[in-house]
């Protein structure tokens, strides 16, 4: 690890304090207490070892006796860094105390500490005794946040923190649902389905003998909940096609994720269920064993905030390289809600001249006015960057609009790898995508956290990787998260933002009151509005 990296760890664990704290953690460790102390947020600039300093972290703070969990918004980065360091934890035999986790798991393990609630749910429906003292997660060192020591103090450490204070996050719940699938439950879907075009009503869906049987299997209290949800289904077959983002997905129905993944655990719904039957009817390529798994009934059994996750702990640590470009609500969340209430700005650990990324405001922002003249002028950008030996990132809003600048000027780049939603093998193309004359299209989930570190002397000598950016950010750490894609490891970089101005207005007056609309019109000039989740 660099000088800084350790710094930094030095610093969390507060080795540091002059005061009667100094050492508080070894001291605390060797006493076993469970007292809570205040969080500490690090930033470390992108592409400066994040990675590492949560690896060396999660290693001093296992020796020193804590149960550690680390979390991240991405199931990609996640397993990327724990496989990473699973061969120091062993080394040091602590891998039995160490998690990396998503927030989602760890909020799925922290639901289930006493038990499965998905097992007691469908138990009580059913009328069955109930299962208790099941928790529900991965043995050993993958217990996830639910299963507690009694001997071990618990630390939080969460990567890239600006994320979890998205809508998708702190300001969100994870829900938990047992699914009730049989031959009763996927005759009534289909019932509804193959009536579509006729609807029927939950009338005459309660007198299909299939309902009438179904009713007969729960407990006598859960038949109200039966008439509650079959209800649900007969509504939510009239918004079956009002659901953005559904795609079919390894044979199954999923949903675009906040790192870029696709998730096919989650339901819409019942929209999800009518979705599977649309798509097999057209004859997309789904499994009939998927198709029939989904037509369920849909119990909800709990739900956990994401903000609660934290309150799990005796102490939470994070790490960003973003913090500086945090507003003053998103600093006061952090120390009200996270816990975070200490912050550190580590140097550079490239010195003075942290970075070595070529971006000028004043040339490199363009903003073109209609989308042809926008494709033409990105396409002429990238063709004189790859004849130069650079290497080429090229970051779109959607996946739509990667395909509707390929429609244009595919021909000219037929060697171009896609990274968009639901990729295998990313690791593949992160490698590839800094060799000289390379060139990558990607969706902006992939902005942050991959590591394209320039090995490929010919692209160095070109000046390094070139980023463009063709979609405006209304966070500025999100900015700051692309540009950070070159430049890495005190290498050379260029990065250039640029814009076709119907996209840029349609951001823009989305996110703007009507007054900031006429201030800006009037004054000539755009306005940075309040974070929008996607």
């Amino acid at each position: 690890p660099h000088t800084v990296q350790i710094l930094a760890v030095m610093r969390l664990l507060d080795l540091d304090a002059v005061d009667s704290a100094a050492w508080a953690f070894v001291k605390q460790a060797i006493g076993k207490a469970r007292t809570q102390r205040p969080g500490h947020l690090v930033q470390l600039g992108t592409g400066q070892g994040k990675s590492i300093l949560l690896g060396l972290l999660a290693t001093v703070l296992a020796l020193l006796g804590y149960e550690v969990h680390s979390v991240c918004y991405s199931t990609c980065l996640s397993a990327r860094d724990e496989e990473a360091f699973v061969h120091l934890f062993k080394a040091f035999g602590v891998e039995d105390v160490i998690t990396y986790s998503t927030l989602t798991i760890a909020a799925n393990s922290a639901l289930n500490a006493s038990g499965d609630v998905r097992d007691m749910s469908g138990d009580l429906v059913s009328g069955r005794a109930i299962r208790a003292g099941n928790p529900r997660g991965r043995a050993s060192r993958a217990a996830g946040t639910g299963q507690r020591s009694k001997n071990r103090g618990r630390i939080l450490l969460v990567d890239e923190v600006d994320v979890f204070l998205s809508d998708n996050f702190v300001g969100s719940t994870y829900q938990a649902l047992h699914l009730l699938c049989n031959e009763h439950t996927q005759a009534m879907f289909r019932f509804l389905w193959d009536n579509r075009a006729r609807p029927k009503t939950f009338a005459e869906l309660q007198q299909l003998p299939a309902y009438v049987q179904l009713s007969r299997s729960l407990a006598a209290a859960a038949r109200p909940l039966l008439e509650r949800e079959a209800k649900k289904m007969v509504a939510d077959l009239q918004r079956v096609n009002s659901t953005p983002g559904a795609r079919v997905h390894q044979g199954r129905i999923g949903y675009r994720q906040l790192d870029g993944s696709i998730a096919t655990n989650i339901y819409d719904g019942y929209m999800t269920s009518f979705q599977y039957l649309e798509a097999q009817q057209a004859g997309k390529d789904v499994h009939d064993s998927s198709v029939d798994a989904s037509l369920a009934l849909q119990i909800f059994c709990g739900r956990f905030g994401y903000a609660q996750l934290t309150k799990e702990f005796d102490t939470v640590l994070g790490v960003s390289g973003t913090v500086q470009q945090m507003r003053p609500s998103e600093c006061a969340l952090i120390s009200s809600e996270i816990g975070l209430a200490k912050r550190t700005y580590m140097p550079s650990i490239f010195g003075e001249n942290e970075s070595r990324c070529v971006f000028d405001h004043a040339r490199d922002v363009v903003v073109l006015p209609v989308p042809d003249t926008f494709h033409q002028r990105l396409a002429n950008d990238i063709t004189e960057c790859l004849l130069d030996g650079n290497a080429v990132l090229v970051y779109f809003n959607t996946p739509d609009d990667i395909r509707a600048f390929q429609s244009s000027y595919g021909s000219q780049f037929t060697e171009a790898a896609v990274v968009d939603e639901g990729i295998d093998n990313l690791d593949f193309y992160v490698k590839r995508a800094t060799r000289s004359g390379a060139l990558t299209f990607l969706v902006r989930e992939f902005g942050r956290g991959l590591d394209y570190d320039s090995r490929d002397p010919k692209t160095d000598r070109a000046g390094g990787v070139v980023v463009f950016q063709t979609f405006f950010s209304m966070m500025k750490s999100e900015e700051v998260q692309v540009r950070g894609r070159t430049a890495r490891q005190g290498k050379k970089g260029i990065y250039r933002l640029l814009l076709c101005q119907p996209d840029l207005v349609k951001v823009m007056t989305s996110a703007m009151t009507d007054a900031d609309i006429t201030a800006a019109v009037a004054g000539g000039a755009c306005v940075r509005g309040p974070v929008h989740s996607a």
